[in-house]
């Protein structure tokens, strides 16, 4: 065992068993995944960019799946404590344009995001407390919008209780869609005309660049989608095997898709 903060998880004693490690490193996750979390602190936007907000809920989603009947009052307290789980619910709609592209800010691709993450949090919140209905109609909505299921996860997630066809906009900003959104800890700023039937959306990036390991210099960088086109993108990650990409502030900025 190298990690030797594990060792404060362990029964004092000479021999230990498969059980014991597995229960000792299940109990430094607990502790230790709110750190991670931090990321998307306060309001739900991940500030490596949407590649690593996927990234990270996936396997967030997984383990908080096991956790539930492994230590559900862990599993409750998670949940209850971090907030920003709640919040990132509606991420993937946010930061995708008309036309299916998502912001790719820093180092995140422009692919729509796998929406399961978002899925599995609305159910868990609804089922531990009603009043967040309004989140689970609203996911479940946008979900309703794609064409396919298009992975075992959304398959096993699905059913079709919130399967509306459409809403009016205002409708939508009753269930807590509102036209234009601004993530303050990301410093994103999203503007659209609506998510109905949504002819305009424009995202900004704005910030410090030296806060992140993905970052680029795109303070003040922006996309624009018209009537399901991008007429103006954001270039994403370069090769991440290219000489020197990881050294931030320097050789890193000689690349353009990066200054």
């Amino acid at each position: 065992i190298t990690d030797t903060q594990i060792f404060s998880y362990l029964p004092a004693k000479d021999e230990i068993t498969s059980g014991e490690l597995c229960d000792a490193i299940v109990r430094r996750t607990i502790r230790n995944l709110p750190e991670g979390l931090i990321q998307m602190t306060p309001d739900g936007a991940y500030s490596e960019g949407t590649t690593y907000w996927e990234y990270a809920n996936t396997y967030t989603t997984y383990f908080l799946n096991a956790l539930k009947k492994y230590d559900r009052s862990s599993y409750v307290k998670l949940l209850e404590e971090n907030t920003c789980l709640k919040e990132t619910i509606l991420y993937p709609m946010y930061i995708t344009g008309n036309s299916d592209k998502t912001f790719s800010y820093y180092d995140g691709e422009d692919e729509k995001l796998d929406l399961y993450p978002s899925i599995y949090l609305a159910k868990e919140y609804y089922a531990l407390d009603k009043s967040n209905e309004n989140l689970l109609k609203a996911i479940r909505w946008y979900e309703s919008k794609e064409e396919n299921i298009d992975n075992i996860y959304q398959l096993l997630l699905y059913d079709n209780e919130y399967d509306i066809a459409s809403y009016t906009d205002e409708e939508l900003e009753g269930l807590g869609i509102t036209q234009d959104k601004i993530y303050t800890n990301t410093e994103l700023a999203i503007i659209t005309d609506g998510f109905e039937e949504q002819e305009l959306y424009l995202g900004i990036k704005a910030g410090n660049f030296q806060k992140m390991t993905h970052q680029d210099l795109d303070v003040g960088s922006f996309v624009l989608d018209i009537n399901n086109i991008r007429w103006i993108e954001d270039y994403g990650p370069e090769d991440y095997n290219v000489p020197n990409y990881w050294k931030v502030n320097k050789e890193r900025w000689m690349y353009y898709k990066k200054r």
